[in-house]
């Protein structure tokens, strides 16, 4: 029985992906910050960083795992804290099996202009997005690439635009792209001075279009140009079934993965408005960053 181990799984795209997994023959260990120990009576809701109410727990997704036929593991864990990280990953080995897939969703966001984002927030940002990323990857790497699988981050393609009118979010995520870059570079020059084909691999992954989910809800995003998150789920999926040397290292597009590799064409079934099919937000092709002495060997300079 494979394991998967989850982080930022009790709301939106975690918990679909959770559930998704849990259809696809995975036991799950659902990773989050929010639990039903922390339920405000009163309000029925959870509170999350800043106090904000937020739906959904641990608990929550777990029961919906288990109600798939598959094992659950609730762990409560901010991703800010890397002992509750490692408590996690050593629960999960213990309880589940060492996971064959880590998919990292936890995150903070703020879209606003550089002069409108505080300090104290970009902290917040770069503590979950990005050095909670890295912190899971370190906690999980080993076991990977002794019995093999796969790392799937939520984080995008580098293009300039990104970085328009909310260049203090765009860092952190993009500090997540480039963890994938530069540990799939090391993946798979280990694996090729071992002489055997990669065990391990990481890719990110990243919604063609508005996703339905708490944070779209609360900024107001009309159905119309949402989808729901069955569609980065099932890329979820798709990827962790890939072989290894095509996903490592790479930075993918849901809609444009699953076309590409998986042959899906008609999209329809995951309009949140069946009659409207949501615009693309990403552009339809991504710059190289690749430069003509890429291949070169190491040499001082850079």
């Amino acid at each position: 029985m494979r394991t998967a181990i989850v982080f930022g799984a009790s709301r939106g795209m975690g918990r679909d992906i959770s559930i998704r997994l849990a259809e696809g023959g995975y036991n799950v260990c659902v990773a989050a910050k929010t639990s039903e120990k922390e339920v405000d009576s009163e309000r029925g809701a959870t509170k999350a960083y800043g106090g904000r109410e937020l739906p959904g727990t641990v608990e929550d997704t777990s029961r919906r795992v288990e109600q798939c036929g598959r094992r659950a593991l609730p762990m409560v864990c901010d991703c800010r804290k890397e002992e509750q990280i490692a408590e996690a990953v050593r629960r999960c080995e213990e309880e589940l099996g060492t996971p064959s897939l880590v998919v990292y969703c936890a995150g903070a966001i703020r879209w606003a202009s550089v002069a409108a984002t505080p300090l104290k927030r970009y902290d917040l940002m770069h503590d979950v997005n990005a050095r909670g990323f890295y912190a899971v990857v370190q906690h999980t790497l080993p076991s990977l690439q002794n019995q093999g699988g796969s790392i799937v981050a939520v984080c995008p393609p580098i293009y300039s635009r990104f970085v328009q009118g909310k260049a203090a979010y765009a860092m952190t995520k993009y500090a997540m792209s480039v963890l994938v870059l530069g540990l799939g570079h090391d993946l798979e020059r280990a694996a090729q001075q071992n002489g055997r084909a990669l065990r391990a691999s990481v890719c990110g992954l990243w919604p063609a279009t508005a996703i339905d989910s708490y944070v779209t809800r609360e900024m107001g995003v009309t159905s119309d140009v949402l989808r729901s998150p069955a569609i980065f789920s099932d890329a979820v999926l798709a990827a962790a079934a890939a072989p290894k040397q095509v996903t490592n290292g790479q930075l993918l597009i849901d809609e444009d993965f699953l076309r590409d590799h998986c042959g899906i064409r008609d999209f329809s079934k995951y309009r949140c408005n069946p009659e409207v099919e949501p615009p693309r937000m990403m552009p339809v092709t991504f710059p190289s960053l690749r430069v003509q002495e890429e291949d070169d060997k190491p040499k001082p300079k850079l």
